[in-house]
C-alpha cells in the first residue's frame, strides 16, 4: 500500500503520527523511496491495524490538517 503523502510531505506526516501514537518510534517511522509496504508493515504492525485501518486513518489525519 503506498500511502498519500509518502513523499516530500512525510517527515511532517510521520511527525503529526507520532504524536497521535506515542508508542510510535523514530524507527517506526523511518521511510526510504521504493519501500513503502516496509514503512506501512511496521506501523501496522506496531499499532495493530489492518491495512485498510491504517489507509482510513491515514486519510482521516489528512483531511485534519
Amino acid at each position: 500500500m503506498k500511502m498519500p503523502g509518502m513523499n516530500d510531505e512525510w517527515e511532517d506526516f510521520s511527525e503529526r503520527l507520532r504524536w497521535r501514537f506515542p508508542k510510535l518510534t523514530d524507527s517506526d517511522v523511518v521511510y526510504n523511496p521504493g519501500f513503502e509496504e516496509d514503512t506501512m508493515q511496521r506501523i501496522q504492525n506496531k499499532l495493530g491495524k489492518t491495512k485498510e485501518e491504517l489507509r482510513g486513518l491515514v486519510e482521516r489525519m489528512k483531511t485534519v490538517e
